[in-house]
């Protein structure tokens, strides 16, 4: 078994380098065009991209997505620098604002100055400084006032768990701890190392080359960035899966590589050989990315159809096991509770399950169950009369997530301890939601639930290409076997 949260990094590697990543090397030695590497799932793209630096001449800058993956990469490449966007923006913010201090709570700290020490803040607080950070991200405020309008369209296009009837009032507070941020110059936050060093104009470094690692889950103010890069006059070299983009409800450009492309008129060269996925697995990943294909040797493989999903933890013991929604994720972890298994959760439900159960300030689940019961009804109504399908599916998904734990639990406390357990475990079988199984793979995949890919009602087309990612990235974690678990009968 294998389970990676470095993606390609470690995946089976081709013998000698293709012809696909020999044509890449290439392009890179001529330095004559910004490239685009259309890099598809078990690729090995970030070996590719760590050889192809060597052949780049003058300074190099590897830009990572997120800090363990720049880590590794530090290790391995032989040239250039490598950094994170929000490292880059880190340097710029000290070294403009020598004096300035790192805070990770600031957003929450300064929606708490606006709001107040109240019932609403620890109910809401943490969900609007999201909000804020989102906004930063958006690359809102940069060239021109925002307004609480603006945090309204946020909450409602990103689908914030905020009721309908707070959310105009939400919209204000927003605004004014947005303000708020923008005044204090002593402290930073996260989006801050992104948003500040182009709020401010503040000069980029210079380097002959810019490598952008996970072109597809680029935000608008990383794309700022890079158009800020570029002006110092650096060559980019961007590398993703257009067909992994899949963080469009964190605020990434949901067709980032093409802006990309268009942007700075990027040459694009395919990277289409998965060395990690069997030869069925490939042809099942091919109804969604058509270039696709299996490395020379690959296994047949098996992808296979359930009618019936496993009765015990023992027979899920030997997958990965993925899912579009928590709650279906959750009636099988909880059977592992039951059986004292351990068992490895990832899912994006942990992070906000306390303090969300915590606002209904119950000591028992009954009490909790029935007052989730009018919390579900008033909001479903609401989302159902303002027409916002994609929110109406999260409610329903936290809705049933929690009555399931509710059910095996008599006090709220006992059912928060456990599910924060949950969050800590390292042992036993992974069950992640589709969108954190992301960077990961296994010899052997399990989808639950299947009939839950596609999502519902009517999908815009961005929607509709978010899902089909969605689904594409579940297919190609399987290295061996996939297999689509039971549909709802």
């Amino acid at each position: 078994m294998s389970t990676n949260i470095l993606d390609e990094i470690d995946t089976l590697k081709p013998l000698a380098y293709s012809n696909l990543q020999q044509a890449i090397f290439e392009a890179v030695r001529e330095a004559s065009n910004d490239l685009l590497i259309q890099a598809v799932a078990g690729s090995g793209k970030t070996t590719t991209i760590i050889e192809a630096m060597r052949y780049a001449e003058g300074s190099s800058l590897f830009m990572a997505f997120n800090k363990a993956i720049a880590e590794d990469i530090r290790r391995k490449a032989t040239a250039g620098d490598v950094k994170t966007l929000n490292a880059l923006g880190h340097s710029l913010v000290l070294g403009n604002r020598p004096t300035a201090e790192l805070n990770s709570r600031k957003m929450l700290d300064l929606v708490k100055k606006v709001m107040g020490d109240t019932s609403e803040f620890k109910e809401f607080g943490y969900s609007l400084s999201r909000v804020c950070g989102l906004a930063k991200n958006c690359a809102l405020g940069i060239s021109e006032a925002v307004e609480p309008s603006d945090f309204t369209d946020l909450i409602d296009a990103y689908a914030f768990d905020i009721p309908f009837d707070f959310v105009n009032t939400a919209s204000f507070i927003c605004r004014e701890a947005f303000e708020l941020s923008r005044l204090d110059l002593k402290t930073f936050d996260f989006d801050d190392q992104l948003w500040m060093p182009i709020s401010e104009g503040w000069t980029f470094p210079k380097y002959a080359n810019i490598f952008i690692d996970e072109a597809q889950d680029l935000s608008p103010i990383q794309h700022l960035m890079l158009d800020k890069l570029k002006s110092r006059g650096s060559r980019l070299v961007a590398v993703g899966d257009r067909f992994q983009a899949i963080y469009g409800f964190r605020g990434a450009s949901h067709d980032s590589m093409d802006l990309l492309k268009g942007r700075f008129a990027m040459k694009e060269l395919p990277l289409s050989i998965s060395y990690r996925c069997a030869q069925s697995v490939v042809r099942s990943a091919q109804a969604f990315c058509p270039d696709i294909q299996w490395r020379e040797g690959a296994p047949e493989g098996e992808v296979l159809t359930n009618d019936f999903d496993p009765h015990t933890p023992d027979q899920f013991a030997r997958y990965m096991i993925v899912c579009r929604n928590n709650a279906p994720l959750f009636k099988e972890i909880l059977a592992h509770v039951r059986a004292k298994q351990p068992c490895q959760v990832l899912s994006s439900f942990l992070d906000s399950f306390q303090g969300f159960i915590r606002g209904f300030k119950t000591r028992y689940t009954s009490d909790l169950s029935a007052k989730l019961d009018h919390w579900f009804e008033r909001e479903r109504d609401a989302a159902e009369r303002s027409g916002k399908r994609g929110k109406l599916r999260g409610l329903k998904d936290k809705y049933d997530t929690i009555q399931l734990l509710c059910r095996d639990y008599k006090l709220t406390e006992d059912m928060i301890s456990m599910v924060k357990g949950l969050s800590l475990s390292k042992r036993g079988p992974i069950f992640a939601t589709i969108h954190k199984s992301k960077g990961l793979e296994h010899e052997h995949i399990y989808i639950l639930r299947p009939d839950l890919l596609g999502g519902f009602g009517d999908l815009n087309e961005a929607q509709k290409q978010q899902e089909d990612n969605l689904h594409y990235v579940a297919i190609t974690r399987a290295k061996e076997t996939l297999t689509y678990g039971a549909k709802l009968r």
